[in-house]
């Protein structure tokens, strides 16, 4: 009896045992996660908690886990509040809206805080934001990201950088580009070039001082932040992408046939004619279409990158590959890029981790030397290629000791570029693939983090940054005509090394008074140090059985070892009668750096906030006395919405009012050299007749030379209502650049002295603001749109220029415009706003010698005396009956808009998603120097078909543009500058994700196509209304740069 007592409490406690253990059991749990509002949610992290096993939901929502019926899962996503629910419940669930916007991280400097807790002004950027725009370069992804961040392209073909922007204009002879940091590391070159898109997990801009005054004097003109990707405990992803975009450049006009140009020619020169030549170089009987012999019609550009995250609680690390071949507009020219990143974060114990990451790239590109103004300007009489059989050389200049290949192209009549005779491009095109460039690059960062108590933590972060830029060159023997021959081969080769260390110790302090009183203490000091060097070496061949080769060139140059004196002094001449060697190794730049600095942030029970920095900088460029400056900065802010007050206004979720002033320090506007007094050796002057040599000061230096600050001040407000469905954001700035460095005018040599010194003598203003406001619309069916619109404004003005009143600006290039035009196109003066332009206001054309003789002054006198009918009629400004650049250059515009607008519309449904992307920027001008050439025809130049009958001739009265038969019209005028006003279809890109694949390994698949700018709305006829130069002072100058192409994009990622 007892036994059978005994064996039925072992079975009943068998079987619950049993049941207990197969209640939990490991079986597949599915289920389907929504929002509140229904809609469907992708991309849901499903964890089983207390374990490292993780999902995410698929397009459609659903999500499949391993789990027991009695685990707990865990339901997380950006944007909405986390869920825990019991398995065997987890069929539908439902995620409420957060503010997880406000609860994203932000990297200010040294450190993050949170984006509630924010109030200075920071611009943030996804990396999958960022990456929408397809581009190799994430600073061109950026434009329209970011309000107040501006970015202009700078030649436009693959792998150019362009200018960013943030907020005006804070230097005159230094450059407004800001600094970026990478994982904690300043990069002194290379800049979002030298970093794959889709390595960013987000870009941080600190756009005024209260945010950036921590980096001190490299943040004058912002601070770009970013972050790299990082793997994440528990979870581990292979993701692997490819992209191929098809770039075409249209034709920006329909150039003038042969015999409209000779019309063209002959109204200004009635006696011009072309001789054919025998060998019929030129034939005006035949139209050469220079943009279809250079230009391609589509240009390919291929974009494939591999990457792996995983990571564990001890361990996180992320891989990457990535290629880019991307193809020139022009038939020969490409840019190719090849870059690795290895990072890995270690967690040894609770007080002890460690980790750093490692970045090598490879570039390699061909430039192609076209100038587009000068190619659609190339007369369409000459053929790009002649007949290859060396007629064209006289017996003088000895044909055999050339190469009748690169002997065989037509030298052009005439073209709107510098030099006697103009070049062909097809010949330079094809030319330049014998000069190939390249780079190696290596970006790396490591660091140690300790936390010796609770709450403290000290963090050294070292990092390294070195580019290596060879370019090469290769000239064959050839003669196309008596201007233009090289009766040597030649082959050499340049490097410029650029390479920077830094070093930071960073102590950090984090405490709570009874959850009221929360403090960050951060005090830190840094260390750095940038140089550069580079040399050139090149040798010279007459021997016609190697100077013809190319392997002449590969054989020689490419092994040399340029970075060693020895081998130059080596290389003093060569076998086979090679020689004429020249080399060069220069210290070109070295600059020092240290500082030291800290931070205070408080709030009261988040709701009063206060944050202070402080920056000593030091650096070896300025005089001893003035080496080092002290940069701070302070910002408050008042969580209006945290108030109880505000509690019964249910459709407030957050509001917060800030107020910043602070100082940041500009390093960047001169050289070690600068306030250094310099004598040259070498000068020449008349004596008694003859040529004497003497020594003459060339600068004179200034050791008061001091560092140029920036006062920032500022005000913001940020809301968000309607369950954080709808966002506002507002922002005041007005700053001040004092003691701008500049050199002012050159006095007479015969003073003694070539110029005065440089000094702190100018000051600039910046006054702008910024208003950005989003909406989330959903639907229960799964609809999501959401539309962003921001609007920004800037005003850039000169506040003092020291004891000158004003300064003509211009920039020397191939086409000598200060020469060809008269006068300077810009001006700086006081009161005046950033990159004026200033020249003559066109009136009107005379039709008549009737009206240029009653065009008098005051006196009776004839203003224009020299004019001709169809010469422009310029106002006489100052009314002194006369017109001179002395008194009658007027105010024609700025280059800079009134106004950007910024729009985008993201819309998703069950998978499918669209991009909808615009930019646009108005009230600034462009002055169109191409009319000159492409309307006029000066120097040569073909014209856009039809000018011939929009000019001015006695016959025509009634033409739109001025006579080509005097010089009068070629001053700098209002005629050249027109609206730049612009409205851009930046990006339009509709994409479709595959709900959950039965493809083994295959978690998600995503494929898209988009169109990148894809149409312009513009008044501006020119080539681009987006024009720009490297000078801020001297932009908007439009000589037919490189236009902005449109691209056609197809791509798919895959998820394992």
């Amino acid at each position: 009896m007892k036994k059978n007592v005994r064996n039925k409490i072992i079975f009943f406690i068998a079987a619950g045992l049993f049941f207990a253990f197969g209640a939990n059991a490991q079986q597949i749990i599915k289920g389907t996660v929504r929002s509140q509002d229904g809609e469907i949610l992708q991309g849901v992290t499903v964890t089983v908690k207390g374990t490292e096993r993780a999902v995410t939901t698929d397009a459609m929502g659903n999500f499949s886990i391993d789990a027991g019926n009695e685990s707990t899962l865990v339901f997380s996503f950006v944007g909405y509040t986390s869920v825990s629910e019991l398995a065997k419940n987890a069929k539908e669930i439902v995620l409420n809206r957060a503010n997880a916007e406000l609860d994203q991280v932000v990297v200010v400097g040294y450190g993050t805080t949170k984006k509630s807790d924010l109030i200075s002004s920071v611009g943030s950027v996804s990396g999958k934001e960022l990456t929408t725009f397809k581009d190799p370069n994430a600073a061109n992804s950026l434009q329209g990201e970011v309000p107040g961040v501006r970015v202009l392209p700078s030649s436009g073909g693959p792998g150019a950088q362009p200018n960013v922007y943030i907020r005006g204009v804070y230097t005159i002879q230094g450059n407004s580009q800001p600094l970026l940091v990478v994982d904690g590391v300043p990069i002194q070159d290379g800049f979002l070039n030298s970093i794959n898109p889709q390595d960013i997990e987000r870009i941080d801009v600190l756009k005024d001082a209260s945010a950036a005054a921590i980096y001190g004097a490299q943040a004058a003109n912002g601070v770009i932040v970013v972050t790299t990707k990082k793997g994440k405990a528990g979870q581990s992803s292979l993701t692997a992408s490819v992209n191929y975009q098809s770039q075409h450049l249209k034709e920006p006009y329909k150039m003038a046939s042969s015999s409209e140009w000779l019309k063209m020619q002959r109204l200004s020169n009635p006696g011009f004619s072309v001789t054919e030549t025998p060998i019929n170089q030129y034939d005006t009987t035949k139209t050469t279409d220079w943009w279809d012999a250079v230009i391609n019609p589509h240009s390919p550009t291929l974009n494939a990158d591999i990457s792996y995250l995983g990571g564990s609680e001890k361990a996180r690390y992320a891989m990457s590959l990535s290629y880019t071949d991307a193809n020139a507009s022009t038939k020969v020219g490409d840019w190719k890029r090849a870059t690795a990143r290895i990072s890995g974060d270690f967690k040894i114990n609770k007080w002890l981790k460690f980790g750093g990451s490692l970045a090598p790239r490879y570039e390699t590109w061909i430039n192609t030397p076209v100038d587009f103004l000068g190619l659609i300007g190339t007369d369409p009489i000459t053929n790009p290629f002649i007949n290859p059989n060396l007629q064209h050389i006289p017996a003088s200049a000895d044909p055999t000791l050339y190469d009748a290949q690169w002997s065989a192209y037509g030298t052009p009549y005439g073209g709107p570029g510098n030099g006697t005779p103009p070049p062909n491009y097809v010949f330079g095109m094809n030319l330049a693939t014998l000069s190939p460039n390249q780079l190696y690059g290596i970006q790396s960062s490591s660091f140690v983090e300790i936390e010796p108590i609770k709450n403290l933590t000290f963090r050294t972060t070292g990092g390294a940054n070195v580019d290596n830029t060879t370019d090469n060159f290769f000239t064959p023997r050839y003669y196309l005509n008596p201007n233009s021959y090289n009766p040597l081969t030649a082959a050499g080769t340049g490097f410029d090394v650029k390479y920077n260390w830094v070093l930071s110790n960073v102590f950090t302090y984090k405490a709570s008074i009874k959850d009221q009183h929360n403090f960050t203490i951060l005090v830190g000091q840094e260390a750095s140090e940038q140089k550069e060097y580079f040399g050139s070496g090149a040798r010279y061949s007459a021997d016609s059985s190697l100077g013809n080769n190319p392997l002449f060139a590969y054989a020689s140059y490419l092994n040399m070892d340029l970075t060693n004196p020895a081998v130059l002094a080596a290389f003093n001449g060569g076998p086979n009668g090679t020689g004429g060697v020249t080399g060069a190794i220069n210290n070109d730049y070295w600059v020092k750096r240290t500082a030291y600095f800290g931070r205070l942030e408080y709030n009261y029970e988040s709701k009063y906030y206060i944050t202070a920095n402080a920056r000593r900088d030091g650096n070896s460029k300025f005089p001893p006395s003035n080496q080092y400056a002290f940069f701070p900065s302070v910002s408050v802010g008042w969580k209006i919405s945290s108030e109880k007050f505000m509690s019964k206004y249910s459709w407030l979720n957050y509001m917060m009012l800030k107020a910043r002033w602070g100082q940041r320090g500009n390093d960047n506007a001169i050289t070690r050299s600068t306030w250094y007094s310099l004598v040259s050796t070498g000068a020449t002057y008349p004596f008694a007749g003859q040529i004497a040599y003497g020594t003459v000061p060339t600068q004179i230096g200034n050791p008061n030379l001091k560092w140029e600050t920036d006062v920032d001040r500022g005000l913001g407000l940020e809301s968000k209502f309607l369950n954080y469905k709808l966002n506002v954001e507002l922002e005041y700035f007005n700053n001040k650049s004092n003691g701008a460095i500049l050199t002012l005018p050159s006095i007479p040599l015969s003073a003694g002295q070539p110029n005065n010194p440089t000094g702190n003598f100018a000051s600039i203003g910046n006054t702008g603001w910024e208003f950005t406001t989003s909406y989330t619309f959903t639907t229960p069916q799964g609809l999501s749109i959401i539309p962003r619109i921001s609007f920004s404004h800037v005003k850039s003005v000169y506040l003092s220029l020291g004891t000158v009143e004003g300064l003509d600006v211009g920039a020397q290039d191939a086409y000598r415009e200060a020469e060809r035009f008269g006068m300077d196109f810009t001006r700086i003066y006081t009161n005046g706003v950033v990159g004026a332009f200033y020249g003559y206001k066109v009136a009107g054309i005379f039709q008549s010698q009737a009206e240029i003789n009653a065009y008098t002054g005051k006196n009776g006198q004839m203003i224009q005396p020299l004019a001709q009918p169809g010469d422009f009629k310029y106002v006489d400004v100052n009314g002194d009956g006369v017109i001179n650049t002395a008194g009658d250059r007027t105010y024609l515009g700025s280059p800079y808009p009134k106004l950007n607008i910024d729009f985008s519309l993201n819309a998703n449904f069950k998978g499918f998603d669209l991009l909808v992307e615009l930019y646009g920027s108005y009230g600034q001008k462009v002055v169109n120097t191409t009319k000159r050439y492409l309307i006029d025809g000066d120097r040569a130049s073909n014209v856009i078909a039809g000018s011939y009958n929009n000019v001015w001739r006695p016959d025509n009265t009634k033409a739109v543009n001025p006579s080509p038969v005097s010089g009068n019209n070629y001053n700098f005028s209002s005629w050249y500058v027109e609206d730049g006003s612009f409205t851009r279809i930046r990006n339009l890109q509709l994409g479709y994700t595959f709900p959950s694949l039965k493809i083994n390994g295959i978690k998600n698949l995503r494929v898209y196509v988009s169109a990148q700018n894809f149409v312009t709305f513009t008044k501006y006829s020119g080539f681009n209304p987006e024009v720009q130069s490297d000078s801020q002072q001297y932009q908007g100058v439009d000589r037919g740069q490189y236009p902005v192409p449109k691209s056609l994009n197809a791509g798919v990622s895959i998820g394992f």
